[in-house]
């Protein structure tokens, strides 16, 4: 496994034990209803200006605030001396799932005012659209330090791909054949926004069908069954660059159109958190300070 998986896989793990461990002293009071919050006994730590509460609201607009070191990181000049793209990326991730959830329990589950309405309900949006977001990112073919493959650089890994195949397959233009055609994909050029996700995520549910149905597609008669194993995983990676490369423009223009939208939703959530904090300060609700 490499450093990349295990950091990924730390990272979820650390954001799920933090999340069920910052919720489950209140558990059942978040569940009551508004009116008998108040009768509750950890009402006084637990309500939006208690200790513990308030605590969860300090810590998590401190974590929201840290998803912009990652656009920080894209666009500064000396990035790449600040580590790998991709871990940037996990930790953005992290921040922006761990940060939020405090944000509920901060809120207790109840919205008073406008502006603590509007600055929950934009941070929820931002959240969805990042794991939206995050998703397409996954279908956009990437060089392991995080940047962007280019259509030549991807070109060139399915020449190479296909002549290992070659290499390896007696029937092997029979099989490539039969990869082209299951990557195949329709003409995505009339489709925009939703439809275009839409689209995209059917097609990679077809993906899975293919590879879920290797055997039936790869008849390998007479090959060892460990080497009949890998050559499967070749073929079924083939199909899955052979599309990557079909939907290349396609993605690169959702990621895009994605990015435009979410960085907004971003500067939205900020300002009116940015707003909900003064106007707590003002009123004299500042935690331990």
């Amino acid at each position: 496994m490499s450093g990349y998986r295990r950091f990924a896989i730390f990272l979820i793990v650390l954001g799920i034990v933090l999340a069920v461990a910052s919720g489950y002293r209140g558990f059942g009071y978040y569940l009551l209803p508004t009116a008998e919050k108040f009768h509750h006994p950890l009402h006084n730590e637990l309500k939006p200006s208690g200790s513990w509460g308030h605590a969860f609201g300090f810590i998590g607009t401190f974590l929201i605030l840290l998803n912009f070191l990652y656009s920080l990181r894209k666009r500064c000049d000396f990035g790449e001396r600040l580590g790998d793209l991709r871990y940037w990326l996990e930790f953005h991730m992290f921040v922006g799932f761990v940060g939020p959830i405090l944000i509920i329990y901060h809120s207790t589950l109840k919205f008073q005012g406008i502006i603590a309405t509007v600055s929950f309900f934009s941070m929820s949006i931002v959240v969805l659209s990042g794991i939206i977001g995050r998703y397409i990112y996954g279908k956009v073919p990437h060089r392991l330090n995080g940047t962007l493959m280019t259509l030549s650089e991807l070109d060139k890994l399915n020449q190479e791909l296909t002549q290992k195949l070659r290499e390896q397959l007696q029937d092997a233009e029979a099989l490539l054949k039969q990869c082209d055609r299951l990557a195949a994909v329709e003409d995505f050029e009339q489709k925009r926004g939703l439809r275009l996700l839409i689209t995209v995520v059917w097609h990679d549910l077809l993906d899975l069908k293919n590879r879920l149905s290797g055997h039936e597609h790869f008849p390998l008669e007479g090959v060892d069954p460990k080497v009949a194993k890998e050559l499967r995983k070749l073929l079924r990676r083939k199909i899955t660059l052979t599309r990557r490369l079909a939907l290349y423009d396609v993605l690169r223009r959702l990621l895009a159109t994605w990015s435009f939208v979410h960085r907004k939703l971003a500067w939205v959530m900020f300002i009116t958190l940015t707003v909900h904090v003064v106007v707590t300060v003002l009123l004299g609700f500042r935690w331990i300070f």
